[in-house]
């Protein structure tokens, strides 16, 4: 499983894709330990993923233009996404 950062209108871009098509998902910034392994658990029958120690090393911004000093609130996501093989054979890919 790998976690990247995405704008918020990337999010929604995605969220309202429809799931056919498979596109390049330009990151907004970097993550540190953005890779974690996926485990099973029998007992509740659930798939897993622990990520330790993320960290957001920079993220992109928009440019000051001049002198100006604006303060402006831009929104982010965290995109989670997996491959894998069904009895080795079946690619899937979940975002």
């Amino acid at each position: 499983v790998t976690a990247s950062i995405v704008s918020e209108a990337q999010a929604r871009q995605l969220y309202q894709r429809d799931n056919s098509q498979t596109s390049r998902i330009d990151t907004c910034g970097e993550i540190l330990n953005n890779k974690g392994t996926i485990e099973y658990h029998p007992s509740g029958r659930q798939l897993t993923a622990s990520f330790r120690c993320m960290q957001l090393r920079k993220i992109k911004r928009t440019e000051k233009k001049g002198n100006e000093c604006v303060v402006m609130d831009k929104k982010f996501a965290l995109l989670f996404q997996t491959s894998f093989k069904i009895a080795g054979d079946v690619p899937v890919e979940v975002s």
